[in-house]
């Protein structure tokens, strides 16, 4: 795989291990430091220990605490340059508060050279999810 190399932080947020391991291997593959919660109090406690240094962070549509929605506009409050990039594998996820239209979205699964491309169009582009 002829990937960019970067750099920074990402945090994951994505209940199932094998999709969380995945993602991690890809990123940090070409150079990120990726930071892993498997739910959304998780995810908030990482967020606000490395807040600085997070720069995306790739959040599942549906959580076992909570809904992807509710985590990011928690986190967003928090930095809100923060820039969301939303997976799942459901075909609507429209019902769950993301429009995958004006929102940053991936379907699963996920090639690595998708999840590269749409992480580095995200970090290239402007402005926040």
């Amino acid at each position: 795989m002829d990937l960019q190399k970067s750099d920074g932080t990402i945090l994951v947020v994505e209940d199932d291990l094998s999709n969380r391991l995945y993602i991690r291997t890809v990123l940090e593959e070409i150079g990120f430091v990726v930071l892993e919660a498997t739910n959304g109090g998780e995810a908030i406690r990482l967020a606000e220990k490395h807040l600085e240094s997070i720069a995306l962070i790739i959040c599942d549509v549906i959580l076992p605490d909570t809904i992807g929605t509710l985590v990011v506009k928690r986190l967003t409050a928090l930095k809100l340059e923060l820039k969301v990039l939303f997976i799942s594998g459901l075909t609507d996820v429209s019902t769950h508060g993301v429009n995958a239209t004006k929102t940053n979205h991936l379907q699963k699964p996920f090639s690595p050279e998708e999840l590269v491309q749409k992480v580095q169009d995200i970090l290239d582009g402007p402005g926040k999810s």
